[in-house]
């Protein structure tokens, strides 16, 4: 899942666990982050999935 931000997000990397991101009550890891900041001032973020959503 792509998710574009305005907020300083930590993606994995080597000795950094990252950031996590719950959507409709799955949870996805900040797998990597590209930064836009200069052309629009937004970050996007490729994130995987982690968990899924708890059944009902």
């Amino acid at each position: 899942m792509n998710v574009y931000l305005q907020r300083n997000v930590i993606d994995v990397a080597r000795d950094v666990s990252g950031d996590q991101i719950v959507f409709n009550g799955a949870t996805y890891q900040c797998v990597s982050k590209t930064a836009w900041d200069a052309i629009d001032g937004w970050d996007a973020v490729l994130c995987v999935l982690i968990t899924e959503p708890a059944a009902c």
